[in-house]
C-alpha cells in the first residue's frame, strides 16, 4: 500500500516517449559512447564474470520492475552496478526509487546519471523528473558536481546493451478499466430437457486494484447462450447473465496469468414462446423470467504487452434456481461454458 506522500511523487509527465523508441535509442547511443571510450582513453574492461553477474541482476531487476516489485529491483539493479558500474544502473535504480515514492533517492541517482552522461538522450526526461521532484521534497540533495572534461564514465560492453528501464505509467492512470471479451461454446442442464451445446459469449469490464503478488478486479459481466427448442413450435429462447464480478489475478510467470472468477446477479431467460420445453405446460411465458444466477470459473491469461492478453476460461460453471412458471421437471439450471478471446488493459 503507498502512502499518500509517496503517491504525490508518482506523477507522470505529460510528454514522454514510448518506451520501445526510447530503449533503442539509448541502445544506440551507449554502443555509439562505448565505441568513442575505446577509441579516445581505453579503460579497464569488466571480466567475462563481471559481464555475466551484472547481465544476470540485470534480468532479475527488469522482471521485478515489470511485476511492480520496486524494491527487489533495487536489490538487483545495485548488484548489476556493483558487478560493472554502467551508468544506466543509476537512472534504473532513480526510476525505481521514484516508483516507491523516496524522493530524495530518486534525485540522488538522477544527479549521478547526469554527472556520468551529460550528453544522453534521457536528459529532457531526467530533467523533469527532477523538477516535478524538487517541488515536492522539502529538501532536495545537492546536484552532484559535474565531471572534468577529461573524465571518461565506464562503458557497459558491446555484449551487454545497456540496461535502461522506461518506467510505465502508474496503474491507476494508465490502466483503471480491463475488458474482456471470450466466445465459445456453453451446455446447458435443464434436467429432463435436453438441450444441445451451443454458441456462448462472455463480456466483462474490471477494474484493476493491486494487492501484493495479487491483482483484484471488481466489476460487472454478462453472459449470453442461445437456446434453440424443438417441437411442434420450434423456437430460440436467449439466457442472459448480468452479474457484479470479481477476478482474482496471480502471475505464474513473465507470460502467463492464473485467474480465478465469482459473481452473483440474475438471469434472464428470455423468448419463451408457446411451445417452449420449459415452461409449464409449454405455456408462453409474459415476457422475461428473471432468477438468481451465481457463477464460478477458473482462467488463465497470456499477456502479448503491456495491455493486451490473451483470454482463456477453460472451465466455468453456473447455477439458478428454476422459476414457479417453469416445467416441473426443471429442478435446476445449470450451464458449463469454455471461452476464449482477449483482454485489454485501457
Amino acid at each position: 500500500m503507498i502512502s499518500s506522500s509517496q503517491a504525490s511523487c508518482r506523477t507522470e509527465r505529460p510528454r514522454r516517449r514510448t518506451g520501445r523508441s526510447l530503449f533503442a535509442l539509448t541502445l544506440a547511443l551507449g554502443l555509439a559512447l562505448a565505441e568513442a571510450a575505446h577509441a579516445q582513453a581505453p579503460a579497464p574492461q569488466p571480466t567475462p564474470e563481471a559481464q555475466a553477474a551484472a547481465k544476470r541482476h540485470y534480468k532479475q531487476a527488469r522482471h521485478a520492475y515489470d511485476l511492480g516489485r520496486f524494491e527487489d529491483a533495487i536489490r538487483e539493479f545495485e548488484a548489476a552496478y556493483e558487478a560493472m558500474p554502467a551508468p544506466e544502473f543509476l537512472f534504473n535504480l532513480a526510476q525505481s526509487h521514484r516508483q516507491l515514492g523516496h524522493c530524495r533517492e530518486a534525485l540522488f541517482f538522477y544527479g549521478r546519471f547526469a554527472s556520468s552522461r551529460p550528453d544522453s538522450p534521457l536528459m529532457p526526461d531526467v530533467q523533469g523528473y527532477v523538477t516535478e521532484l524538487q517541488a515536492q521534497c522539502p529538501e532536495p540533495p545537492p546536484t552532484p558536481e559535474a565531471p572534468r572534461p577529461d573524465a571518461t564514465p565506464p562503458a557497459p560492453p558491446p555484449s551487454l546493451p545497456p540496461p535502461t528501464v522506461e518506467a510505465p505509467p502508474p496503474p491507476s492512470s494508465a490502466h483503471f478499466l480491463m475488458l474482456d471479451a471470450q466466445a465459445g461454446v456453453g451446455l446447458l442442464d435443464a434436467g429432463d430437457v435436453a438441450v444441445q451445446p451451443q454458441p456462448s459469449f462472455r463480456l466483462s469490464a474490471t477494474y484493476p486494484v493491486p494487492a501484493g503478488p495479487l491483482e483484484v478486479r471488481l466489476g460487472v459481466l454478462s453472459t449470453m447462450l442461445l437456446v434453440p427448442y424443438g417441437g411442434e413450435f420450434p423456437g430460440n429462447a436467449l439466457q442472459t447473465q448480468v452479474l457484479g464480478h470479481l477476478e482474482l489475478a496471480l502471475p505464474l510467470a513473465s507470460w502467463l496469468v492464473a485467474r480465478t472468477e465469482a459473481g452473483v446477479g440474475m438471469l434472464i431467460f428470455s423468448g419463451l414462446e408457446e411451445g417452449n420445453p420449459f415452461t409449464e405446460a409449454a405455456r408462453p411465458a409474459s415476457g422475461p423470467l428473471g432468477m438468481l444466477a451465481v457463477r464460478g470459473a477458473l482462467g488463465v491469461e497470456l499477456p502479448l504487452g503491456p495491455r493486451l492478453r490473451v483470454a482463456l476460461t477453460p472451465f466455468a460453471f453456473s447455477y439458478s434456481p428454476p422459476k414457479d412458471r417453469m416445467e416441473p421437471s426443471i429442478k435446476r439450471l445449470t450451464r458449463m461454458d469454455f471461452t476464449l478471446g482477449v483482454a485489454l488493459r485501457l
